[in-house]
């Protein structure tokens, strides 16, 4: 397996601006797969497209406080769904605030309904790691609450709930959850042919499978430069 990763600067034509710019992480990794969604005008699902090889490896930088040290509470063999929003910006965890009242656990149970469709109970959730980062003048502070999802315990009869809604609650931009959703290629593959977000306002446009290997070495490098 290629293991072949890069910082590269992408420009990311915007309807309502001109040019948004995306630091992003470029990998180059053998065995990693997606499928795209297919949407209605009203972002319902309307279908799904074949699962295919993915070429474009390009990962968002996004990290929460943290994120390494849950990264190790993974399994080594085991490959990691990932969303997609578009090919600049592949995340790979569900990620979220809590809603004012709620407790951690609460709120990565509401993210994995809004973004994946899968309706799993606290129970099903594995602690990882809980990290914090003081607020100064250029970084926003927070404490997040990192989980796993090992969806072969679930196995590929979970229930999948369909039905699109608009979140209601108030943010609390402080306190973020943090979901590594992880099982084995033949489950996760099962996977890709149900699952979808409910969340009306996710732009989630696809779902991708990649190895330990990959959220591994992106999740370090984003690391050291948000630590830099």
């Amino acid at each position: 397996m290629r293991k072949t990763i890069v910082w590269r600067m992408v420009w990311v034509p915007d309807p309502d601006r001109p040019k948004k710019k995306y630091l992003c992480c470029r990998a180059d990794f053998d065995d990693v797969v997606c499928c795209r969604l297919v949407f209605s005008e009203d972002r319902k699902i309307i279908g799904r497209e074949d699962i295919v090889p993915m070429e474009t490896q390009l990962f968002s930088t996004f990290c929460l406080p943290g994120s390494d040290v849950a990264a190790r509470g993974i399994p080594r063999v085991c490959m990691i769904l990932a969303l997609g929003y578009s090919l600049e910006d592949k995340q790979l965890c569900v990620t979220g605030s809590c809603k004012v009242g709620e407790t951690p656990e609460q709120a990565a149970v509401r993210e994995i309904l809004e973004e994946t469709g899968m309706v799993v109970s606290a129970k099903a959730l594995r602690s990882l790691h809980t990290g914090y980062r003081k607020k100064t003048k250029h970084r926003w502070g927070c404490t997040a609450h990192h989980f796993a999802l090992d969806v072969d315990v679930l196995g590929t009869d979970v229930a999948i709930d369909t039905e699109m809604s608009t979140p209601t609650g108030k943010d609390d931009a402080s306190t973020k959850v943090s979901v590594i959703i992880h099982g084995s290629r033949e489950t996760l593959m099962a996977l890709l042919t149900r699952i979808g977000p409910t969340d009306s306002t996710e732009a989630i446009a696809y779902f991708a499978i990649v190895p330990y290997d990959t959220m591994e070495l992106v999740v370090a490098k984003i690391t050291d430069a948000s630590d830099g």
